[in-house]
């Protein structure tokens, strides 16, 4: 299909969803001759949503008040560059520490356990409803009324990686600005060396995948 697209279309805005949706992203952008820029996956936003409401249940706050993320693949993959994770201005793993009534947090942030969630939660899902597509039809719609709404919203999507982080030539998530012109640019924030070799591994396995595929 992203072979037959025609020359009026290529100017169109796409966003990739099927899974393994960074791959598919990645394919359609080689086949389809569409601009990279007017290509997003839907990428780690789902993954992010359920991180935040993670949080926040745990922190009893509002999900948007977490500035929590969720990089790399949309898969096994993925990490939680906890480094600029923050809620009021602080780590937050700080919170707890910080608020005066004890009854509003638990105490016992285990990243590790958030993390484990944040991983299996889709899983659960699976298991308990069939599918995710709740989820994801609402993320989507949420991406859509972002782009529509003309300003440039921070979103962590999918896109081509053109040397950020020092990685090339593969479709992953980091935070980006999208727009109705598609993304307009990408956020690269400062992450530990932990953090920067956990991103570039995650690239190392979908290269790994791209490269079995004839494209």
């Amino acid at each position: 299909i992203a072979s037959k697209i025609s020359k009026y279309a290529k100017d169109s805005l796409y966003i990739i969803v099927s899974n393994p949706v960074d791959v598919m992203a990645y394919v359609f952008m080689k086949v389809s001759g569409v601009s990279e820029d007017r290509v997003i996956g839907s990428g780690t936003q789902l993954d992010t949503a359920r991180l935040r409401s993670k949080i926040a249940d745990t922190l009893k706050v509002n999900p948007t008040s977490v500035n929590a993320y969720v990089f790399g693949e949309h898969g096994d993959s993925s990490f939680i560059p906890w480094s600029i994770c923050e809620i009021c201005g602080m780590k937050i793993e700080d919170y707890a520490t910080k608020m005066t009534n004890n009854d509003l947090v638990d105490t016992k942030f285990d990243k590790d356990e958030i993390y484990e969630y944040m991983k299996t939660s889709g899983g659960q899902i699976i298991k308990r409803k069939g599918a995710t597509f709740y989820a994801i039809a609402l993320s989507v719609c949420s991406l859509v009324e972002d782009i529509f709404t003309c300003a440039n919203t921070p979103l962590v999507v999918a896109s081509m990686m053109r040397g950020e982080y020092g990685i090339d030539d593969v479709v992953l998530s980091i935070p980006h600005i999208v727009s109705p012109k598609g993304i307009v640019g990408k956020i690269t924030p400062d992450l530990t060396d932990e953090e920067v070799a956990k991103l570039q591994n995650s690239a190392k396995v979908l290269k790994d995948v791209i490269a079995q595929m004839e494209i």
